[in-house]
């Protein structure tokens, strides 16, 4: 059996430090980048206005976890 959306979103944010991404409800990866603004925008690029629903995370640094804090 494969990895539930939740599996597979907490794999990723293990594999993608300091960056954000997205997930489609299927767990396909959508995007990845380096900030929010860059990521929303290859959203836009790729997936346009077909409706599908993404969900968007962010993996935070070891320094960011350490702190407890992401906008330090």
């Amino acid at each position: 059996m494969g990895e539930t959306l939740f599996e597979r979103y907490r794999r990723l944010e293990g594999e993608l430090e300091g960056k954000w991404f997205a997930l489609s409800a299927d767990g396909e990866v959508l995007a990845v980048a380096d900030s929010n603004e860059r990521l929303w925008k290859k959203i836009h690029e790729k997936l346009g206005k077909t409706g599908i629903k993404v969900a968007i995370g962010y993996s935070p640094t070891k320094e960011e976890r350490k702190a407890a804090c992401l906008f330090c």
